[in-house]
């Protein structure tokens, strides 16, 4: 979380702390951010080095509650595409990375992530698709515990 994020509901949390809840209004809080991208991945299929270039975007929500707590959800998605160092195998790269927090008493946290590399031929894709989700009740003890986690190569 940024630091103007971080300040922006820290304001409306005392503020909540202070005042009655009908005279605190803290709206949703959304940052936006779109970055280009270059990096070099290893295919785990092929043990080849691709060279991906691309573009990250980002999007943050920050919702404060009434009553102290606060939601947020964060999401990325980066697209790019690329070439293997040495067959010369064309990919797309995409991975979409979710992630909710919320804080009201109880908190809950769930994470997903998928991952691709997939190429323009017959060569072997690699996949990594994971879920992770916690819930811990309002004295601290942990109620639910999810985690998902699958990895491949399809072709």
């Amino acid at each position: 979380m940024s630091t103007g994020i971080r300040r922006t509901v820290l304001a409306c949390l005392a503020a909540s702390a202070v005042l009655s809840p009908a005279t605190v209004i803290c709206e949703t809080i959304v940052h936006e951010i779109n970055t280009p991208f270059s990096t070099a991945l290893v295919n785990p299929c092929t043990g080849e080095v691709v060279a991906i270039e691309g573009t990250l975007d980002t999007t943050v929500a920050v919702t404060p509650d009434e009553s102290g707590g606060f939601h947020s959800k964060i999401h990325t998605a980066s697209k790019g595409s690329g070439v293997a160092a040495v067959s010369s195998t064309r990919y797309v790269y995409s991975e979409e990375f979710d992630s909710e927090f919320t804080s009201a008493g109880a908190t809950t946290q769930t994470q997903t992530l998928n991952h691709f590399l997939t190429s323009a031929s017959a060569t072997d894709n690699f996949f990594l698709k994971t879920t992770f989700h916690v819930t811990v009740n309002g004295t601290e003890v942990p109620t639910a515990f999810v985690d998902n986690f699958e990895t491949g190569c399809r072709g």
